[in-house]
């Protein structure tokens, strides 16, 4: 801890003319202040601690951003990675819904292909009946 020379202070006070009642005092006041000066001064230790802490510090920041780049790079790629996942299934949707509509006009035409039949089908049964009709009709006369 540092000292204060208050013999030296009171020597020089008593040299200059003044009581020696008050270069004591005054060497006293003088001793007090550099005390309480001393407690916000910083050593060479104090220093070289803080040089030590900022330089963990440092270290620390720096290995959080090597992290944090490292995880933002594989947020990056997992994202791509979904946003190809996404378009591949949009493709495959979009896909489907042709394949859809398709169907529905392979159905409707299907559809009419059927009542073609049918109708056909009814007609010539039809036809059949009526003829058959007749002949019976022919038949009994």
């Amino acid at each position: 801890m540092e000292y204060f020379d208050t013999l030296s202070v009171y020597d020089r006070l008593s040299h200059t003319g003044l009581p020696d009642a008050a270069s004591r005092v005054l060497s006293e006041i003088f001793k007090d202040n550099y005390q309480q000066w001393l407690e916000y001064l910083a050593t060479k230790k104090d220093v070289a601690d803080i040089k030590k802490d900022i330089a963990e510090i440092k270290s620390s920041i720096d290995v959080l951003r090597l992290t944090t780049q490292r995880d933002i790079e594989q947020s990056r790629l997992a994202t791509q990675r979904d946003i190809a996942e996404i378009q591949k299934n949009i493709a495959e949707l979009k896909a489907i819904a042709v394949t859809r509509v398709d169907l529905r006009a392979e159905i409707s035409e299907s559809k009419v292909d059927l009542i073609k039949w049918v109708v056909g089908l009814m007609l010539a049964q039809s036809a059949i009946i009526i003829t058959a009709v007749g002949v019976l009709v022919k038949l009994l006369k």
